[in-house]
């Protein structure tokens, strides 16, 4: 039986250790969510078996990949010269990888103009994974970044033969324009293409952070799998 009282867990994924039960009695009782059982039963069946749920869409694809040409954006648009940071940091409870580090900024490259677009504040899964980050590197602020960069080739192609295996070829021509045009977003102003928000540390983050971790510990312990 794997033992996970040192278990570490990602800032990332933080925000899964504190969602609340959907009824009022359980939330009075500290009952752990559905949301969080069900989490923390993929890490036990993870690291007890080795098995693992495999998810990578476009989207996510793109976002790591185009992760350099968004800080290259924000630079631009903030004429500051922050790097890449590639330092995992961790102490006895989290880890976590900020993509800046002073100040801490976690960038989320958009999809396209439209997901952009409805794009606004900073939701509850990424506030947690900031205060994770400002714990971390002892900061009192970070800061969220959302930002639009063009989309890599292989991933205009894959549209483009998408759209193409059922329209005759003499569309093809037209359609490659348009799904550039929907890729491709240097017409656009660049601070139309960046939005950032500012988080100010919570009063007692650090103990709620390491209450909770203790508590998904145990739960995980009390796992039979």
């Amino acid at each position: 039986m794997t033992n996970f009282n040192n278990y570490k867990f990602h800032c990332s994924s933080l925000y899964y250790l504190f969602t609340q039960p959907k009824t009022k009695k359980a939330r009075e009782m500290g009952l752990l969510s559905e949301t969080t059982k069900s989490y923390l039963l993929e890490i036990a069946i993870k690291e007890t078996y080795g098995r693992t749920k495999m998810i990578e869409t476009d989207a996510m694809r793109k976002g790591t990949e185009q992760e350099q040409q968004s800080i290259d954006l924000l630079n631009e648009f903030k004429q500051t010269d922050y790097v890449k940071n590639s330092t995992q940091l961790e102490n006895d409870y989290i880890v976590g990888t900020p993509d800046i580090l002073n100040p801490v900024i976690d960038i989320k490259s958009c999809q396209d103009i439209f997901t952009f677009s409805t794009k606004t504040g900073i939701t509850k899964l990424y506030e947690y994974q900031l205060y994770g980050y400002m714990v971390l590197t002892e900061q009192t602020k970070a800061y969220l970044a959302y930002v639009l960069p063009n989309s890599p080739e292989w991933l205009i192609e894959k549209e483009f033969n998408r759209y193409t295996f059922y329209r005759p070829q003499e569309e093809w021509q037209e359609l490659e324009k348009q799904i550039r045009k929907n890729h491709i977003f240097d017409d656009v102003p660049l601070d139309k293409r960046i939005k950032t928000y500012e988080l100010t540390i919570k009063n007692g983050i650090e103990f709620e952070i390491f209450n909770g971790v203790e508590r998904a510990r145990n739960y995980l312990n009390s796992l039979w799998i």
